[in-house]
């Protein structure tokens, strides 16, 4: 629905515009906010329609399983997405005010997720980190895989198998 109202807004806004002013500069700026607005909220929907197809995987017998296995398991993977999601802010936190300052990737909050996310998949800069820090690098590189990598990947290994 929203979807609808900012393609409304921008047909009726670009119908009212005026593109015959010869030479004056003609201010489109609020009608590309407007546009690139409605393919924000187009992809949020493709994402939602894609996930709301988990409802249909269940009628084939293969797939059943994946859905059951999910289904049975929704309220311990929910507490472990809570624990998962306060443990990986605590060291993007620890590591944004320990390496912020010299290593680009943990200069901001988001800035330090997103390179712990990469981590968790295997790209990182160890070198950068242990120029900034001797000390910290390694005690916080080795904390992060031991407990993100090796004891939550298992509790969710268990959650899901049990």
């Amino acid at each position: 629905v929203a979807v609808f109202g900012v393609r409304f807004t921008l047909r009726y806004d670009l119908g009212k515009a005026d593109f015959t002013v010869g030479d004056r500069f003609l201010l489109l700026y609020p009608i590309a906010v407007q546009y690139t607005t409605s393919n924000y909220l187009n992809s949020i929907n493709a994402l939602m329609c894609f996930i709301k197809t988990f409802k249909y995987l269940g009628k084939f017998s293969k797939l059943a399983v994946l859905v059951r296995t999910l289904s049975i398991s929704k309220s311990e993977l929910g507490y472990f997405m809570i624990i998962f999601g306060i443990i990986f802010c605590g060291f993007a936190l620890a590591f944004q005010l320990g390496f912020g300052s010299d290593v680009e990737d943990y200069q901001s909050f988001p800035d330090s997720l997103m390179s712990l996310f990469r981590m968790l998949l295997g790209e990182f800069d160890y070198n950068a980190l242990e120029k900034s820090n001797r000390v910290l690098a390694p005690v916080f590189f080795v904390l992060y895989n031991v407990i993100v990598l090796f004891v939550l990947s298992n509790m969710f290994i268990a959650i899901i198998s049990g």
